[in-house]
Parts: C-alpha cells; structure tokens; sequence
C-alpha cells in the first residue's frame, strides 16, 4: 500500500509538531523543577502532598498541552471562554480532587480541547496509514471521548479520594483521642499527627493546621476543611467538632465516640465488599474462566487419548503374525479368519516353509518364519493368524480366539504400517571398504524421517521428496568394524518407530594403543598396534596456534607382514593428543584419537 503526496505531507506535519511539542514539554519541566528549587531555597518549606499511583498517560498529555498553548497563544483567544461561575465550579473540583498535577481551571479547560485534539489524531493517523477515509468519522468520536477524559480522570480522583480519606478517619481520630487524653490540646494533637503519618488526611490537617496558624479561627478552618472534602464520614465528623466548638463543650468525648461509630461502618463496608465479591466475580468468571473450563473438559473427552495413543504400534512390515493352538476358531472385527498351519521341512543344509492352506511369502515373511523355526528348533509345525495390514491406515483389529470347549480369549490391537525401503542393505546390514557413506531410501508418504549413526551423531537430510517419501541423506564417516544406523520414522499424527540396521566397515583399518598407561616418564611413547597389509599409518600431534586446533605430521609407518607395527613418538611435557589413520591407494581409514601425558615429577 502506498501513501499519497497528501498523507505524506500530513503524517510528516504531525510529527514535527510532537516533535516541537516533546522539546518544548521538556524546557517547560525544567523552568517548573528551577522554580521549585528557588521556592525552597528562599521561601518556606512546604509540605509536598503524597500523590498514589499518578496517573503518567494524563500527565504527560497535560505537559504536552501546556507547552502546546506556549507554541500557539493565539489558539488561547480562539477558544470558547468559559464564564466565570463554570470556572469556579472547576476549580472546586480540582481543589477537592487534591489539585492533581497543581492544574487550575483555565490550564484545565484547554487541556480539554488539546485532549480532544490529540485523540482525533491518532484516529486520523491509522485511518491515513490504511487508507481507510471512514475511520474519520471515528476519529470525530474519539475526539470527543478525549474531551471529556479529564472530567472522568477528576471524577476518578475525587472518588479515590473520598476512600482513602474515610478509611484513614477511624485511626487519625483514635490517635487524637489518646493525645487529648495525655493531655495536649487539640492543636498540639493534630500537629502530632501530622509529624507522624504521611497520609492524604495528614495533608488535609497540614492544611488546616496552616489556617489555624496564620490567624484564622478554627471553625472557620474547620469550615474550609469541611468545603475542601466530599467524604460523608469526614463531613459527619467535622461537622460535630464545629457544632462542639460553638457550644463550648469538650471534643475528645466526641471525637471518641465518632471513632467508634466510623470504626463499625468501616467493618460494615469490609463486610459489605465481601458479600458482593461472589456476584462481582461472575462476569469475569462466565466470560474468561468458564470457556477455558470447557475446553478442557470437552477437549479432552474429544481428543484420543494418551493411553490409546501409546498402544498404537508402528510396523514397518504390511503383516502380522499371532501363534495360536490348533483346532480354535479365529475372529477378526466379528468375522471369521482362516489358520495357516506352517510346516519345516529340513532339506539337507537348508529347510523349506510350507503352508496349509498354500500361500506364496515375500523374503521378509520367510525370513520370519525361519527364524521363528530356528528359535524353536524342537518345532517342526506351528498354527499361526497371519494378518494384512494396509500402508498408513490405523487397523484397529478386534481378535478373538475360540476353543473347542467355548473358552474366549479376545485382544484389541491398534497398528499402522508405515513402508521403510533402504537402498543397498540386504535384510539388515550392508558393507562398505569407504569410510564416507550417504544413505537414502523411501518411507510412505506423510511420514519424515530422521538418522543417526552409531547413536551419537545425528545424520543430516540432503534431500526429501514429501511427494514420493524418497530420502537422501549428508555423508556421514563410519568408525572400524560394525556401526549402527538408526532409523526413527514419524508419521503424521507423531507417532515414531525406530528401525536399527548395521554398517559394516570393511576398507583400510587401523588399530593402536600406546603401551604405557595413560601417564609415563619416558621421553619416547611406544604406540603398537594393527593396520591394513601394505598400508601406511600416519601420526600427527595436535597443536594449538593463534586459537586455531592443527594437527602436524610426527612420523609415517610401512605396514608389512601380517599388519603389526610399533614405533616410538616422542612426548613433549605435559599432555599430548595424537591422530592416528592408515591409508592405501588413496583410502583413509576411519580417525584415531590417543592421549598420554608426559609427567615432570611425581
């Protein structure tokens, strides 16, 4: 999607004005912070007023609008003017809201249009970067959301406020009870709560404390203390201490009995929250919770599970076969299966198989048979249920066995044939005189495939047809004598069988080992060993340059006769690493690693 000249010219007009507004926005907190400085160096100290949890999104809008308006003053004339009695109203507003951010009314009411401005924007943005001219009518909506998000954020204040001051009423009013007590005044017991906590009804007295100070009388304090504040448990108390201070009577008895009548609604409330917790949570519980829930029930009920998944058995042979005693009565899935009696037949060497009824076997039913002849050699007939199996299809075969007396035995087998054909292997094993080999092969399609030779090391694909299921494995270095090839098969549901089959290595060998024991004193280590006829062994010493592993030639070996050779390699202090091969007619032999450790003292 591209943009046009005019989107372009839009989206980069508006962020060069948050630009200007971010460099402006931060000179103006600086200005701000110097000042403060300048008022606690050569004024009175004044005691900052503990804001919870601020709220950053309306306080960076709110410097965002105030450097904004120092961009542009002449938008200040262009906006409507509020008349006087709406700009105390706001101002009552913000002073019983803890004066938020220290706003005043008229900062207040162009934070309200700069709000509703920004809030169009961001609207008017997405709606240039996708193209979509209709979002502007959203955007038109989201300006006035923005207008009147500073009324829902001061309303939120005002509500918090009103909390936490009538939660912090019961304690204050105990506390100035027990000093009136002690004997202080009521003066000294409110300047004794302030010095102690640091709470928003601290500040209040702070306050009133001020007030009281600078020549004011204490119900006319307690009066403005009274219009500052909206909480009803507040009010009530301050309305009694004013009513007490006019008639002369005694406040501590009253602020006592006020603490106790508070402390019993502030349980009451407690109470209250607690029983309407349950309905409270029904919301998120039927919207978030109970779909959960259900997934997980219903998911586990409809997905297999685990145990059925685990008694799935992978077969790389299109057959099954069961032994069975004769003269019972087979079923597979409630119809009836025929009994092949299998019969050896020694013909000198070598024996035959032959079926009843007669049935012709491919190499790998033979081969089980045989072996199953051979395991059993004092068996010369056995009865056996010989089961098809369909390539990549899950059979699931309900066996059941009848005797002749009506004894059941029935079993459930779940299996899959997955096809495994490797190329050059003849029944299980293959030779190779290359010490380099790649395998490949195909399995049925769906399936994948993985190898691994000798279990350690991991065989890497070249290639796979996922069409076709042929594979092609990275060359992969055998070790002297037989090494095993895993192969793990894993079909489509994940399910895996690993096949194991066996590499015989028949090329040039070489077989070595140093005569001392791991550790000598001699300068001279004496390396026997055996190697191909005719071959030629070679011995290099591992050496370490400039970060680098080499490996550098110490000497080369003429085998002869019947392949037995001993030499003496000189030891350098310390441990030394050797790589030992042999080579003939341009093969190598697979790599030797030998270690001996040259000891200085004991």
């Amino acid at each position: 999607m591209q943009l046009t000249s005019f989107d372009q010219f839009i989206i980069t007009a508006i962020i060069i004005l948050l630009s200007l507004l971010i460099v402006v926005a931060f000179f103006n907190r600086k200005r701000e912070q110097a000042k403060k400085r300048a008022e606690l160096l050569f004024g009175e100290e004044k005691k900052e007023k503990k804001k919870k949890s601020p709220n950053i999104i309306f306080g960076t809008l709110y410097n965002f609008s105030k450097a904004f308006f120092n961009m542009f003053p002449l938008l200040k004339k262009i906006l409507p003017k509020s008349d006087q009695k709406a700009l105390k109203d706001i101002e009552l507003r913000l002073e019983l809201a803890g004066k938020p951010f220290d706003m005043d009314a008229p900062s207040f009411v162009m934070f309200k249009y700069f709000s509703a401005l920004i809030f169009f924007f961001l609207l008017s943005i997405i709606a240039l970067g996708n193209s979509r001219y209709d979002y502007f009518i959203w955007a038109v909506i989201f300006g006035v959301v923005g207008y009147f998000y500073p009324n829902f954020y001061i309303r939120t204040l005002l509500d918090q406020r009103k909390k936490q001051i009538s939660k912090e009423l019961p304690d204050a009013m105990d506390f100035i009870s027990l000093s009136l007590a002690a004997g202080m005044n009521f003066q000294l017991a409110v300047d004794e709560y302030i010095k102690r906590n640091d709470t928003l009804l601290a500040y209040e007295f702070s306050i009133f404390s001020n007030n009281v100070q600078v020549g004011m009388s204490r119900i006319e304090a307690f009066q403005r203390m009274l219009d500052r504040n909206e909480s009803s448990e507040l009010r009530s108390f301050l309305s009694s201490v004013i009513q007490s201070e006019r008639l002369g009577t005694p406040l501590r008895p009253v602020i006592t009995s006020q603490a106790a009548e508070f402390r019993i609604k502030r349980r009451q409330a407690i109470e209250k929250a607690i029983a309407t917790a349950p309905v409270k949570m029904l919301f998120p519980l039927i919207l978030f919770i109970l779909p959960a829930m259900m997934i997980i029930i219903m998911g586990s009920v409809l997905l297999p599970s685990v145990g059925v998944r685990k008694s799935i058995i992978l077969e790389t042979e299109n057959f099954l076969y069961y032994r069975v005693t004769p003269e019972v009565k087979v079923k597979i899935n409630g119809n009836d299966h025929k009994i092949l009696h299998c019969r050896k037949i020694s013909t000198g060497k070598d024996s035959i198989i032959v079926l009843e009824p007669p049935l012709v076997l491919n190499s790998s039913e033979e081969n089980y048979l045989k072996n199953f002849f051979n395991k059993n050699k004092d068996l010369t007939e056995a009865y056996f249920v010989r089961i098809e199996l369909p390539e990549s299809i899950t059979s699931y075969l309900d066996l059941e066995i009848i005797a002749p007396n009506g004894v059941r035995s029935r079993k459930l087998i779940i299996c899959k044939y997955v096809k495994l054909e490797m190329d050059n292997f003849k029944d299980t094993t293959i030779e190779s005189k290359n010490k380099k080999i790649s395998f490949s092969g195909r399995v049925s399609v769906g399936c994948r495939v993985t190898l691994s030779l000798n279990g350690r090391n991991s065989v890497p694909l070249k290639s796979f047809n996922k069409d076709s299921g042929e594979f092609l494995s990275q060359e992969a270095t055998l070790k002297s004598g037989t090494n095993r090839l895993n192969i793990t098969i894993i079909d489509s549901t994940g399910l895996s069988l690993t096949v194991t089959r066996y590499v015989k290595y028949t090329g040039v060998e070489v077989r070595a080992e140093f005569k001392e024991k791991s550790e000598t004193f001699s300068i001279y280590g004496t390396l026997v060993g055996k190697a191909t006829k005719n071959s030629k062994v070679i011995i290099k010493r591992e050496v370490t340059k400039k970060k680098k592993t080499l490996y550098e030639e110490v000497m080369k070996i003429d085998v002869a006769g019947e392949g037995d050779f001993e030499a003496k390699i000189p030891l350098e202090p310390g441990l030394n690493r050797f790589l030992i091969y042999a080579e003939k007619d341009g093969s190598e032999s697979p790599y030797l690693r030998k270690e001996i450790t040259r000891k200085l003292i004991e």
